[in-house]
């Protein structure tokens, strides 16, 4: 089988931190009623 085009540059233990850092961020505002909201990404009119 090929080598994979793609690679992932960023390390495991540190996609999990940033998993549990993000997830305490959205418990910390659940617990206080803040209503999580995506916005849609800014782009140009034609």
């Amino acid at each position: 089988m090929s080598e994979p085009l793609w690679k992932p540059s960023a390390d495991i233990s540190a996609l999990r931190l940033r998993a549990k850092v993000v997830n305490r961020i959205r418990q910390f505002f659940a617990e206080r009623d803040v209503l999580e909201v995506d916005t849609p990404a800014l782009s140009m009119l034609r």
